[in-house]
């Protein structure tokens, strides 16, 4: 099946604690910038499948700085 999608992916290494990144990554979510569809946390990796329906331009800067 194909359908046209505007899907991104991206990699980031930090030295902040996992921990720290779950807990931006929580305001991110109530605050409505991200929708979860899939979360894995562990000590050592965090990885989110998130939807949202907002232009990059809008979010880039809360994301951005949730993952410093």
């Amino acid at each position: 099946m194909y359908a046209p999608s505007t899907f991104i992916t991206w990699r980031k290494h930090s030295r902040r604690s996992v921990e720290e990144l779950l807990n931006d990554f929580t305001n991110l979510v109530n605050r409505g910038v991200l929708s979860i569809i899939n979360l894995s946390v562990s000590k050592a990796s965090f990885v989110a499948v998130v939807e949202c329906e907002r232009d990059w331009d809008e979010i880039e800067e809360d994301v951005l700085q949730a993952m410093r």
